[in-house]
């Protein structure tokens, strides 16, 4: 026959504990015994998923994270982190603490530098080894496939002068992980020319910034300068930004048109038309090669630019405005989209205006009142109809037909108490056709 023991230990009390088998028959003299001498207990630690955590105090540093749980005894063999597949470092166990059943948590950290995070395939693998004749727990991150990877934000460049007439281009990057990420500025003396990286000189000083966390505590965020001397201007200036999560660098030029928001205003000189408007704003050189208005994505017509005015910089600005018929704004959820080109191998700046979100269809509606002067009306029910009307045009018919004031007569005096003062009841018969002939 066979016997066994199968058993849970309940925590650290069961360390060292001995176990014996006893065997007695009739046959044997005393009983037989055997024993398992000490038993040390082992709990196997439990690993979480790795963390990737961002440190303000080092941002060119990228911080990975992993917690060690429920394991005993105390001691750790051997942790070690590799990237890629390639051994990186081994590390010691921190910030051991008990737990409430006996058994122990800890951390272990990996600090790398943000530059050696190649790209979103790396694959950062921790293996924890509790004894040395123990099986290696192992967790893996692709960094792709956790998001860690956060691309920059790059904004447009701005132009500032100082009252000593140095010019200042500045570039601000955010929302990027790890904060590491490289700045370069080029120049392009003339237009079609090959861009030149430029250095530190008498006439160019750059400062690169340096990454800081950012409010959300997840990202970093800088800014970049580039300060130059007034024989610079009319230069074209390049800020170009790579960073681990890009496959390509992103560049902005300090010559692309920045566009304000589309804005709707009132003609009253043309009141059947409304009239769109949007500046262009800090380009370089000053001819634009295609301004595109689009209504609800179909083209709608080609726009020259006007107001065409020097910056301080060197940079131009202008304004593009576009009237359409009012009768073809069909809705609140009609789209309003202006393309800007600056160049014909620039991509385009577009902006777009919803009306309805832009809360654009508004505005007073003209209303001609076409009433009947019949000679079963009494004066009382006539002077009624008098005091009834308000901003519109009135056409008083019987037989005949008389317009006693239209909407140029209001808009001139805006008094209809005044433009209504002589009308008189015609008590004759009525002819209702031909006052709205009249009236359309």
């Amino acid at each position: 026959m066979e016997s066994e023991l199968c058993f849970t230990p309940s925590g650290p009390e069961d360390d060292g504990v001995e176990y014996q088998c006893r065997v007695e028959h009739e046959t044997l003299q005393k009983t037989t015994a055997e024993s398992t001498g000490p038993l040390p207990l082992r709990v196997q630690p439990q690993l979480s998923q790795i963390q990737v955590l961002p440190d303000g105090d080092a941002p060119r540093e990228t911080l990975f994270a992993v917690r060690i749980e429920n394991f005993y005894p105390q001691k750790i063999h051997e942790i070690r982190w590799k990237i890629d597949g390639k051994p990186w470092e081994r590390s010691k166990p921190r910030e051991i603490s008990p737990n409430s059943d006996g058994t122990f948590t800890a951390t272990s950290m990996l600090r790398v530098p943000s530059r050696s995070l190649t790209g979103p395939g790396l694959r950062v693998r921790v293996s924890v080894q509790h004894g040395h004749r123990d099986p290696p727990v192992e967790r893996e991150l692709c960094l792709g496939d956790a998001d860690v990877l956060k691309p920059p934000e790059v904004s447009d460049i701005l132009n500032s002068v100082s009252a000593e007439g140095r010019v200042t281009l500045s570039c601000r990057i955010t929302g990027h992980f790890p904060g590491e990420l490289s700045v370069t500025w080029l120049q392009k003396p003339r237009p079609g020319s090959v861009p030149v990286t430029l250095q530190d000189s008498a006439e160019h000083s750059i400062d690169p910034g340096t990454a800081v966390l950012a409010p959300d505590g997840k990202s970093f965020q800088q800014e970049t300068t580039l300060s130059l001397t007034q024989h610079g201007l009319g230069a074209e200036y390049i800020c170009r930004v790579g960073h681990v999560s890009l496959g390509t660098p992103v560049e902005r030029s300090s010559v692309q048109p920045q566009l304000s928001q589309i804005q709707v205003l009132p003609d009253g000189d043309a009141p059947q038309e409304t009239r769109f408007t949007i500046r262009i704003e800090n380009f370089y050189p000053q001819h634009i090669h295609e301004i595109r208005w689009k209504v609800d994505g179909k083209p709608w017509e080609r726009s020259e630019p006007s107001e065409i005015s020097p910056n301080p910089d060197g940079t131009f600005t202008a304004t593009s405005v576009w009237r359409v018929p009012s009768r073809s704004l069909t809705g609140p959820g009609l789209r309003v989209r202006v393309c800007v080109q600056h160049g014909p191998g620039d991509p385009p700046v577009e902006r777009e205006l919803c009306l309805g979100d832009a809360e654009c269809l508004k505005g007073k509606v003209g209303l001609a009142f076409l009433f009947d002067s019949y000679n079963s009306m009494n004066e009382q029910q006539f002077s009624l109809i008098r005091k009834f009307m308000v901003e519109f045009a009135a056409v008083q018919f019987s037989l005949d037909v008389q317009t006693e004031f239209d909407f140029t007569n209001y808009t001139q005096n805006p008094n209809p108490q005044e433009l209504l003062r002589d009308v008189k009841h015609m008590k004759v018969l009525t002819d209702t056709f031909k006052a709205i002939k009249h009236l359309v």
